[in-house]
């Protein structure tokens, strides 16, 4: 999905609980790059819930903090 929007997903070597970087660029016209990058950790589960076009997702208050308060870099 997000190569279709033209945005780089760089896997990170060493995974501690973050598996890609991405940087978004336009995806029409010039590939000019879009001042948004964030970090995305994949995870897999036998039982998604769904609430119309939302998936609910349970995240553990420590990991939630950690994210949040991750610098972005590169």
């Amino acid at each position: 999905m997000l190569n279709d929007l033209n945005w780089v997903c760089n896997p990170l070597i060493e995974d501690f609980g973050i598996d890609f970087h991405v940087k978004a660029f336009e995806s029409t016209g010039r590939r000019r790059v879009l001042p948004w990058k964030f970090y995305v950790q994949v995870k897999g589960t036998t039982n998604l819930r769904r609430d119309g076009a939302t998936v609910l997702f349970n995240i553990d208050t420590a990991h939630l903090r950690d994210w949040s308060e991750s610098l972005l870099s590169g």
